[in-house]
């Protein structure tokens, strides 16, 4: 076989559709300026249409040279394919690859991937040989397979070379090196100019002029004979773009446009004149393209048709967007403003980036010194991106235009959240669920987007959007700071202090404007609100909150509403009060009211964010939990952080803007975030409803096999549950006690100061009360013991906070003193042991009984878990049950400050990698992280030593269960990773409970990496109800209700998806209508007064109604099968999460169609969330598709019951989970062949 193969050669077809705009009133997108440039007749006596292109040109070129590669290419044999797979490849040789996979093959019992070349080519062979040659695949099949895996492997090697080959042609003259005329006109002699830009355009001076009169900023070059050259030519005056080509030289130049009589006429048709051009024309003005920055001759139209039309308008008539509006010399083109726009909003791209690679573009080698004209270029982008906002807004449709847009009036709204006027049906108040009807509002704030304090100022900076879009309008912001932040108090709270609490009144940033951004969202959909955004002046104040919570809700048209917080335990507390204190004249009012009505009227909720409610105390837990309110579905509430993490790139941009800019960009930042968001709506809630149609029908299941086992053991107890559920949910929660929960269990622990205090109460009437001589009296023994526990924190908080040697004389001093006071405690401790432990004390030395200062952190204090010697007869029984009682609540205190401390860990890190920046803020940050840290470490080694002292006293129990062996890995801060296991422990549970009471055997490993200090459960039977199962019957139900309020709400989020395009578009068509306006600007001009400029605002509206109702028509049936699966799935679920018999529900048709699209489905998201594993046969072929996970022929294992969730060290169903598991079902495989 021999490669590359033959190519045969094709008939060119080209084809020219004729160009006509539809009777839609909308231009179609062609580009039919270039078509009428390229394929029209030349004027004068030639007809004939050209076309660039190699088969135009009418010469016959040699191809010697081609001919040559392609022979040398078909002479190479596979046998040369081998030595070029040999060749060393970054480092290491496909032979030692093959070795080394062989190595690691026959050490894991798996096959090679590809079976070692045979160098011995000339060796005879056998016919036993033969016939295993014949077997085994070819090397050619090999190399295709590794090659198509890698295709960067084959262009190394074959193809680099060509083509940098390739890329030094371009440079000559090319296909055009033969040439002897012009291929357009005839015209005798080489053609000494081309246009790269119109992809082999060799052509002569007129001819080239005559193409590029639409296209007048591709960049030309020419070719000049140089001294030797028998032609001649006067000595040109070279100018920014004027280049040569000459024979000595050898090389292609740019051209100066002027030198070739180039130039752009304003307002006349190309190729048409104003006869009255002289009167104001620019010789060499700037214009900036998406090829570079060019000088152009530019024309100014003085006639009939530019008589009373400004200058700068004729620039923008003829897409060129002028610098300035006086005088223009410097202009930007319509093209590289939008390509610069998508850009920036898409890559984060900044303008002093965007304009050095025009420099580099045109300049490159810096030989010219192009005049910098960036600060035009930002300019003509503020300006485009401000206009192109509320043209898209409709505001060039509506009277009044931008001046008379309402606040937030230009922002896009979310499709899927309800709205009354846009998308909610009239009857729904009749509906069932009344929380389909309510939006979720997310809030949060984000320190990156910091602006630094600069020259710029209101004045010489202006905010162009000024609060039409997203962004607070400035005054009103301003005013209603400086009124609320006479009221602010302190916002200490009594639940969580991180991050925002932390911030929250602090001084602001030095050398800062603004400290950050505040933002509301829509949590379900991740939409900007309107009058959403507003900067922080100093940290993260909740007056900062309640405006923009306030401006999104002059938006909100629902008749509930949930507001998403990290902090809202706190924010919550005083919300009415503040609200009520917003003045009538501010822009927020409205929405200040309509959420002080919502939550007078108990239609205001609150909840936290589900990564962070684990920071918070149990009372929020309790009662602001995302999973324990109805009508969210799955929503998380972390829709802000998703948003920050899209707006983050750009914060060293924003940083270092002036006001204005800073907020216009924001804004256009934020309009770019909803239009995607808005445009991939579809496949965002398709997507949804695969995973809730998946797991609805995983956690319906085990929600009812779980109370059909409860039902069956004690159905009376299941209904009062029931019954408690329905209390909770409808009582004030706020209000309710912690028993009322059904999500939680009060545990019974009692903690050492709560025995601290009972021993205190009863110490006074046992001194009055009991016999002298009575020495091991409980009481006594207690404060004995208790003061032993505080000598042991003491000692650890020493050793961990003073510096024993060394230091500074101020840290010696503080050492000696409190190295004296723990001295003065032990001795203490010894007076009272002697009386009250005399056969204990007696065997103490005199060192041990008055320690030194060196010895004090040493002594042993022989409580009754470690008496002398390990004598027990020296301890009473009654001395060692009251340690162990001491030491038990000891451990759950440590338990709690080790939980406590954990949580602040990972809120802290998180709030660092997402808000923190600098060198001086990371400081400060990492001091706190470290103090965190020091006090994990604190609590965790308390715990060891008093579970070290509780088993010295209790032995071996099951206590164990309860109060386990603490590891290193058990102390892990509290991630996304670690609240999803432990929701899988949870679910775990529940199915352990089904399993256990319908008699199954678990076979999966029992042993599980969660640490359990955050899921602590016992290895007893799950056949009893207890508190506890009843807990987890409520999480069980709670999830499975949710997932069945997932696909109820996603199913209605489609139908309002619908309604908001048919709702737009019919908004867009209003605005077609002619008579519908007739006042135009302040001249009171009829739209027929102004034919084109009527005409564009037809077709504008025409092209958003159109894509308004296309993108409607494609989602319909986008949606269509999914809404099917959604209608049946809610046909066969109750709204507990209850599953029903489909066939009471369903036809037999249906519920077939319904089982085999969940199997597919369930097939789908599992290759999605697995990849496969690559595999061979025993001949070394790959076996198509790869093996799966699950694949029968790998484990043909029936697991009859859950196994318990693993953690490696890439989290749940990392990488290094699923190599274990492969490399073991691959031996087992083999060991069963």
């Amino acid at each position: 076989m021999s490669w590359p193969t033959q190519r045969k050669s094709r008939k060119r077809i080209r084809l020219f559709p004729g160009l006509s705009g539809g009777a839609s009133g909308l231009l179609p997108s062609t580009a039919t300026k270039a078509s009428s440039c390229f394929f029209s007749p030349f004027p004068g006596d030639l007809t004939r249409p050209f076309v660039f292109g190699k088969a135009a040109l009418s010469t016959t070129l040699g191809r010697e040279e081609t001919d040559q590669r392609q022979d040398a290419d078909k002479s190479r044999q596979p046998d040369q394919l081998a030595d070029i797979l040999r060749k060393a490849f970054h480092g290491e040789s496909l032979d030692d690859i093959q070795k080394r996979l062989k190595r690691k093959a026959s050490e894991t019992e798996v096959p090679a991937v590809v079976d070692p070349v045979d160098s011995s080519q000339d060796a005879p062979t056998t016919s036993e040989d033969s016939e295993r040659h014949d077997a085994s695949p070819s090397l050619t099949k090999r190399l295709r397979k590794l090659w198509s895996e890698f295709p960067l492997l084959p262009w190394k090697f074959r193809w680099r070379k060509r083509f940098l080959e390739e890329m030094l042609r371009r440079d000559g003259r090319a296909e055009a090196l033969r040439l002897t005329h012009c291929p357009s006109c005839k015209k005798e002699g080489f053609p000494d100019y081309r246009c790269d830009d119109c992809r082999g355009a060799d052509l002569c001076k007129d001819c080239i002029v005559h193409w590029h009169r639409y296209t007048p900023l591709h960049n030309i070059e020419v070719r000049r004979p140089g001294p030797s050259s028998a032609r001649t030519s006067k000595p040109l005056n070279y100018g920014l773009h004027s280049q040569r080509f000459n024979d000595s030289k050898g090389f292609y130049e740019r051209v100066e446009r002027a030198e070739l009589g180039i130039r752009v006429q304003l307002l006349h048709r190309p190729g048409e004149i104003c006869d009255f051009r002289v009167l104001h024309a620019v010789e060499r003005f700037t214009i900036v393209h998406t090829n570079g920055v060019h000088k152009v001759p530019v024309d100014f139209c003085g006639c009939e048709l530019g008589r009373h039309v400004p200058y700068h308008i004729q620039l923008l008539r003829w897409g060129f967007w002028p610098a300035t509006c006086e005088n223009p010399q410097t202009a930007t083109t319509v093209e590289a403003l939008d390509l610069f726009t998508r850009l920036s909003l898409l890559g984060r791209l900044n303008v002093y980036d965007f304009y050095r690679a025009l420099e580099a573009g045109t300049d490159g080698a810096l030989l010219k010194g192009l005049a910098s004209v960036r600060q035009q270029l930002s300019n003509c982008v503020r300006q485009f991106r401000h206009i192109l906002m509320f043209k898209r807004a409709g505001r060039g449709h509506e009277e009044g235009g931008i001046a008379a847009t309402p606040p937030g009036a230009a922002a896009v709204l979310c499709p899927a959240c309800p709205n009354f006027d846009m998308n909610v049906p009239a009857d729904w108040a009749l509906s069932p669920f009344r929380w389909l009807y309510r939006v979720i509002l997310a809030l949060d704030a984000n320190f990156r987007l910091a602006n630094k304090l600069t020259r710029s100022t209101t004045q010489t900076d202006p905010n162009l959007t000024d609060g039409r879009a997203y962004m607070a309008p400035w005054d009103d912001y301003a005013a209603y700071i400086c009124e609320t932040d006479k009221e602010i108090t302190e916002q200490y709270g009594d639940c969580s202090r991180f991050g925002a609490l932390f911030l929250a009144n602090m001084k602001g940033g030095k050398g800062l404007r603004t400290t950050g951004v505040a933002g509301c969202f829509c949590a379900r959909h991740e939409f900007v609100m309107p009058l959403g955004l507003a900067t922080l002046r100093v940290g993260e104040r909740f007056n900062v909150i309640d405006y923009i919570l306030s401006g999104a809700m002059s938006f909100i048209r629902a008749p509930e509403v949930t507001v998403s917080y990290d902090v809202v335990c706190q924010y919550s507390k005083r919300l009415n009060e503040r609200l009520g204190k917003i003045r009538g004249v501010r822009v927020v009012w409205t929405g200040a009211q309509r959420l002080l009505s919502l939550a007078n009227s108990g239609a205001l909720t609150y909840v936290v964010p589900k990564f962070h409610l684990y920071a918070h105390k149990v009372w929020c837990q309790i009662r602001l939990a995302y999973l324990w309110l109805r009508g969210t579905g799955l929503t998380d509430g972390e829709t802000p952080e998703r948003a920050w993490a899209g707006a983050n790139p750009a914060a060293a941009s924003l940083r270092e803007m002036g006001p204005g800019g800073m907020n216009d960009v924001m804004d256009d930042m934020a309009g770019s975030w909803n239009w995607r968001k808005l445009c991939e709506i579809a496949d965002s809630l398709v997507e949804r409803m695969e995973r809730a149609l998946h797991e609805g029908l995983t956690q319906t299941a085990i929600f009812t096999a779980f109370t059909e086992a409860l039902e069956d053991q004690d159905a009376a107890r299941l209904r009062k549950e029931r019954e408690r559920h329905a209390l909770w949910d409808s009582c004030d929660q706020s209000k309710a006690n912690d028993h009322a929960c059904p999500y939680h269990v009060i545990k019974q622990n009692v903690s050492i100061a709560q025995i601290r205090r009972k021993t205190e109460e009863a110490a006074g009437s046992t001194q009055r009360t009991a016999a002298e001589g009575r020495l091991d009296d409980e009481v006594e023994l207690a404060r004995l013991l208790l003061k032993g526990l505080h000598i042991e924190d003491e000692r650890q908080r020493i050793s961990s906070k003073y510096q024993l040697e060394g230091g500074t004389d101020k840290q010696a001093t503080s050492t000696t003193q409190a190295m004296n006071n723990l001295v003065r405690a032990i001795v203490k401790f010894r007076e009272d042991q002697e009386h009250i432990m005399p056969a204990t004390y007696a065997t103490l030395t005199s060192e041990e009984r008055d320690p030194s200062r060196k010895d004090a952190l040493s002594v042993d204090l022989y409580m009754p878990s470690s008496p002398p010697d390990g004598d027990q007869a020296l301890v009473s029984a009654a001395a060692r049950a009251v340690e162990a009682k001491l030491r038990w609540a000891s451990m759950a205190d440590a338990l709690d400050n080790l939980r406590h401390q954990l949580r602040l860990k990972g809120c802290l890190n998180r709030f660092k990698i997402a808000n923190i920046t600098g060198q001086r803020a990371n400081t400060r940050a990492r001091t706190a992280q470290a103090a965190v840290d020091a006090n994990v470490k604190r609590d965790a080694d308390a715990y060891r030593r008093h579970r070290s002292a509780y088993l010295a006293i209790m032995g071996r129990g099951k206590w164990e269960e309860t109060m386990r062996d603490l590891l290193v890995s058990d102390c892990r801060a509290l991630g996304d990773r670690l609240l999803e296991q432990i929701e899988g422990m949870s679910e775990y549970e529940a199915q352990r409970f089904v399993m256990e009471r319908k008699g199954s055997s678990s076979s999966g490993d029992t042993h599980h990496e969660l640490p359990w200090i955050w899921f602590s459960s016992t290895s007893e039977s799950g056949l009893e109800i207890t508190d506890e199962l009843l807990v987890e019957w409520s999480k069980c139900r709670a999830r499975a209700m949710h997932w069945v309020e997932e696909v109820r709400l996603l199913d209605a989020e489609m139908q309002r998806v619908l309604d908001f395009n048919k709702s737009m578009a019919l908004i867009w068509e209003r605005r077609v209508a002619p008579e519908l306006t007739t006042i135009l600007g302040d001249k009171d001009k009829a739209w027929a007064q102004d034919a084109a400029w009527a005409d564009g605002v037809r077709a504008y509206a025409c092209k958003q109604a159109y894509i308004r109702r296309a993108q409607a028509a494609k989602w319909r049936k986008q949606f269509e099968e999914y809404r099917t699966d959604a209608a049946r799935f809610l046909a066969v679920h109750t709204t507990e999460g209850i599953s029903i018999d489909p066939l009471s529900m369903l036809t037999s048709e249906e519920v077939d169609d319904m089982t085999a699209r969940a199997d597919r489905r369930k097939e789908k998201l599992a290759k999605a969330k697995r990849p496969k594993r690559r595999a061979w046969d025993a001949n070394g072929d790959e076996i198509e598709g790869g093996l799966d996970n699950d694949d029968e022929d790998v484990d043909a294992m029936v697991v009859s019951a859950p196994a318990k969730p693993t953690v490696s060290k890439q989290g749940k169903g990392g990488r290094s989970a699923r190599r274990r598991g492969g490399k073991a079902r691959a031996s087992k495989a083999k060991s069963k062949d």
